[in-house]
């Protein structure tokens, strides 16, 4: 079973591929999580940073408080999913059954979500060997899939600015604290409609 079948799973035995995949739920909530613990220094930022006028405060501001609000939806919503409340119950069984906890010390917080998208890969890799396809497909990004995951990445990061050129260009700002970061994505597609991707700091 791979990973992502275990979270989808949610019937389906705690064996190593449901945990791993549970893990690397509860990172992607503690991402969000960290994501909200900025939400007063970035809130006061666009009155903390040099502005043009008081209009262009306000409108920094209400940008703000809108972004930042999306996050807060996407926290509740995350929370609120199945697929966390399922772990949460298993977490309360399992302490009920054995309140030894100092195994979970030596397990380490960050990582799952990489580990999780490994175990998945093979899964992939069999399923289109089975259909005829070599094994390096599961390496190629089908050009048709862009902007769906672009679009999965704004809702998952709504205070980021994402700006999308003709498909093929993508430029990501974000602030931390009163500092904007900014990064380029380059596609490349190729004749097979593959895309490739470089990325590199503005």
């Amino acid at each position: 079973m791979s990973a992502a079948q275990a979270t989808q799973d949610g019937d389906g035995p705690w064996d190593e591929a449901r945990c791993i995949a549970a893990l690397a739920t509860l990172e992607k909530l503690q991402d969000q999580l960290d994501e909200l613990r900025l939400v007063v220094p970035n809130l006061v930022a666009p009155f903390t940073s040099p502005q043009d006028s008081p209009q262009a405060v306000s409108s920094d501001f209400r940008r703000t408080a809108i972004a930042l609000q999306k996050s807060q939806q996407v926290f509740d919503r995350t929370w609120k999913s199945e697929a966390v409340q399922d772990i949460l119950a298993h977490a309360t069984q399992s302490v009920k059954a054995d309140p030894d906890l100092t195994k979970g010390a030596s397990v380490q917080r960050y990582g799952w979500i990489d580990v999780a998208e490994k175990h998945q890969r093979p899964a992939k890799s069999k399923e289109k060997r089975s259909r005829g396809k070599g094994s390096d497909a599961e390496d190629k990004f089908d050009a048709s899939a862009i902007m769906p995951a672009v679009n999965a990445f704004k809702e998952s990061h709504p205070n980021f600015k994402v700006d999308v050129e003709e498909g093929r260009m993508i430029t990501i700002m974000f602030k931390v604290s009163s500092m904007v970061l900014k990064f380029q994505v380059t596609c490349n597609v190729d004749p097979g409609n593959h895309a490739t991707f470089m990325a590199q700091a503005k």
